[in-house]
Parts: C-alpha cells; structure tokens; sequence
C-alpha cells in the first residue's frame, strides 16, 4: 500500500538506513459533527448493525493466521463463502497450491452498465515480532477504543468491510446498474503470484471486462496524531482529506556486497568488510534524494494547497535498510558482509538510475552491488476522472462536508499494480480514518484500528460501492 504522509522521524540510525518519507502538513480537519446537514441528508444506514456485524467477522478473520508464508488463507475463505452463503450469496474459492486461495462472489446487476465493479482485499498477512506485541496478534483484543491484532489495518479490516458491503448491498434488495465482483486473495504480501496475478493468469474470466476495482492503497487522514481525533478513538472524528491511491511508486530490493581480508578477530585489519558496509550505510542513512513532483504528486499538492494556502509540503525518496548479514562466529572476522535495502521509486525513475545515485552516496568504488529482480514498468496511473473516484467523493463529502478528495501516489506495493498491467484501472481506497501513530503500526507491533474509525471506513466503503453500482 503508497507515497506515504508522514512527519519525518528524526532518528538516524546509521544500520537502519532511511525509511522512504512524505512530510506533509495538511488542511485544518473536517469535522463529522454537523455535516450532514450542510451537504443534504445522507440516505438512511444503520450504522450501529453494519459495524457491529463486521467488527464481529473482522474479528475472526483475524483469529486465523494467515501469515505469509506459508499464508494459508484457504480455511479462512472457506470461512467467508459461508458468511455469504447465509445471505443467499454463492461463491467459488481456487486453490492455486494447497491451502492457499482466492475466492470471488459476484451479485448480478441489471446489465444497463455491463462492466462490473471489482471490489478486492487480501486476507495474507505478514508476520509479527514474538514477545514485543502487547498482546496476543492473532487473538483480536478490543482495549480503551482500539482493535488490535495482525491484519486490522493490513488487509483484514478492508476484506471485512468489502464483504459487510456486498451483504448490505444484497440485504437492500435495490437495482443495481452493474455486477459488484467480489476478490478476496492471498499471497499480496510475498508478491501475489499465488493471488491476483495467478488470477490474471488462470482464470481472467473473473475479471474480464471490469469497468474498475477498488481496493486497498489510499488514505483517510484522521485529524490528530493519535488518530483518534479531537474527541479521541471513541468519539467524533476530523478527516483532513481522503486520498484515493491511482498510481505507486516501483519496489525493488538490492544487495550492498562489502568484501576485506578474513582473519582472527585477535588481530585486526586495516580493511574490515563489515565497517565498509556500515560506513556506507551511514552515508546512506544521511543521503537525501532532491524533491521531484510527478503529475500526479503535483496535483495532490495543489489540491490541498488550495483548500489550505498557507499549509506546505514536501517529499524525499529514500530507502530502507532491511536484513544484514555477516561473519560465522564472534572471533572469526569475516571477509564478507552484505545488507539487504529496499527500494520505492517514482513511477517515471529507472531503477538503474536511482542505484548508481546510491553508489554515489555510499563513496565506495568497491562495494558490489546486485539488484534482486528487475521490476516491471510501471503501468499508466489510472484516470481520476471515473465514476468510481466522483462515487467516492459523493460518499466522503456526505461524511464529512468539503473534505478534499485527492489522486494520491503509495509508496506500498499493491495488486492494483497488476491490475492496472493488465487494462483494468485501479483505486485504493483505505477507508477507516486514521492518523500517523496508527499507520505506522501497519506491519509493526501492536497493529490498531480505533473502532470508531472502522465504523467510518465500513460506511464509506458501503456508500461508495453503492453509488458506483448505480
């Protein structure tokens, strides 16, 4: 999921490298209180019994470990086909290797708009760091406003609210203009070749003539650090802006190779492999590539400038320093040391550009460097200007009167990238209003969503999907 938002951290510590950073200050927050007047009454929904129901399903989404690898996301969809099934909604689940899946749901609409809507979320989540959570992961503990547990904001908190929207949308039993296409998948987070893109592969009837999809990526940007808003997780919340993800940066990942004499560790040399790496990582880590604006970027900037002039913002791409690895005992110095750095660049950047920038950085001729695996091109940044993203915006600003609606450019990987590879424009959409404390537990410990904001996001997500059907 993006070209993150958030206030640059001042720790700079030389092995950890630089985590790729967008530093923002944003429009005052809009407020929810007294919103819904000024824009016309939004149409009735129960708010209490739709969050209710999919807090109740996102918490057993959680409580199975879906960790990939090895994923195995099959028990959980087959968990999910019979929530559906309840509500009269048939599903199919594929198993591309045993125990990994991907299920689709489809309910019909009236045809006058033959190109389906594609509604996607991944239920694979990445690991977690035993002994530093707070509590049990994978047990989903509610505690002073907050869901905690893996998967919440990384993917499980959008397969709930997707699969709350299509009961709500079925239960209403209103006209809808298009099919609503359901896609739950796995193996997003170790580079979806078992998910999305062995569904383009396999079985691209699915998705076939999709007019759009819309799915993780984006932002709500919660008013106050904590994310919980002026009156905390529990209460009311400011949303500065939504940001529906259209395009994102390229990842890669490189090894740095640094080479010296091995020996005894009782006698040391003047040449030692692993100072090398660390000296280069320093000046890595002080390394802080120029600001460039890409149409899109510029036009998020613009957009929010406009809504807040005196606000500023500005971005540096960078890179994190992600696994290092040397030496095979504490006497013994070793000849070879080597750390891991991932890589997030513009969409325009060739990667060989962005690297040699690197080597010049680090200031050493000699290090070896070894790119993991050309990245594809980026493919063209889907069209703002879609009934999708004008169905987003009719249901924010219900939500929350003027609140700008911005293309927004992620500096995380998502299946959008496939997506949009394969003719299918994409939109991401993170619906649950959070601030920078929250997201930057995304993939870290004690990964949260304040409940109030997952009420939000499940009424956003509703409302959005609803509009676009019709």
């Amino acid at each position: 999921m993006n070209l993150r938002f958030c206030r640059r951290r001042t720790a700079r510590r030389a092995l950890q490298g630089l985590l790729v950073l967008f530093l923002f200050r944003t429009a005052d927050p809009v407020s929810l209180a007294g919103q819904a007047a000024a824009n016309g009454p939004a149409e009735p929904f129960d708010r209490q019994a739709a969050s209710s129901e999919a807090l109740g399903l996102l918490k057993e989404l959680i409580r199975f470990r879906t960790v990939n690898p090895p994923g195995n996301e099959a028990e959980l969809l087959r968990h999910v086909a019979g929530v559906l099934r309840k509500d009269g909604i048939d599903s199919e689940i594929v198993e591309p290797e045993p125990g990994r899946g991907v299920l689709k749901a489809v309910l019909k609409g009236d045809g006058s708009k033959p190109a389906p809507l594609l509604l996607l979320a991944h239920v694979d989540v990445v690991g977690v760091e035993e002994g530093k959570w707070s509590m049990d992961p994978f047990e989903a503990v509610e505690k002073e406003g907050f869901l905690y547990g893996r998967g919440v904001i990384d993917d499980k908190g959008m397969a709930a609210a997707a699969v709350e929207t299509m009961l709500l949308i079925k239960r209403s039993g209103e006209g809808r203009a298009r099919d609503l296409i359901l896609i739950l998948e796995g193996d997003e987070e170790a580079g979806g070749k078992l998910g999305i893109e062995w569904v383009l592969k396999n079985r691209p009837d699915w998705l076939r003539g999709a007019a759009f999809a819309l799915n993780e990526g984006g932002r709500v940007m919660a008013a106050g650090e904590g994310g919980g808003g002026p009156s905390g997780p529990a209460g009311p919340r400011g949303v500065r802006w939504v940001g529906v993800q259209n395009v994102e940066k390229i990842p890669f990942s490189v090894d740095i190779i640094a080479r010296g004499p091995s020996g005894h560790a009782s006698m040391p040399r003047d040449v030692n492999a692993i100072l090398r790496l660390a000296a280069a990582l320093a000046k890595l880590a002080e390394h802080h590539p120029l600001p460039r604006l890409i149409p899109e970027t510029r036009e998020f900037f613009h957009d929010l400038a406009s809504v807040s002039p005196k606000d500023e913002a500005e971005h540096l791409a960078a890179v994190v320093d992600i696994i290092r690895e040397s030496g095979i005992r504490t006497n013994v110095i070793p000849a070879e040391a080597r750390a891991t750095i991932n890589c997030r660049i513009l969409p325009d950047t060739p990667p060989a550009t962005f690297i040699e920038e690197l080597k010049q950085a680090a200031g050493d001729e000699g290090l070896e460097w070894k790119l993991h695996e050309e990245p594809e091109a980026a493919p063209a940044a889907s069209p703002m200007d879609s009934d999708l993203v004008r169905a987003i915006a009719t249901a924010a600003r219900s939500l929350w009167k003027g609140v700008p609606v911005l293309p927004l450019l992620s500096t995380g990987a998502t299946d959008s990238q496939a997506l949009r590879r394969a003719g299918i424009p994409s939109y991401g959409l993170l619906p649950f209003p959070l601030g920078t404390d929250d997201l930057a537990r995304m993939h870290g410990n004690d990964e949260r969503v304040p409940l109030a904001a997952f009420a939000d996001g499940v009424e956003l997500l509703y409302r959005s999907v609803r509009q676009a059907l019709r």
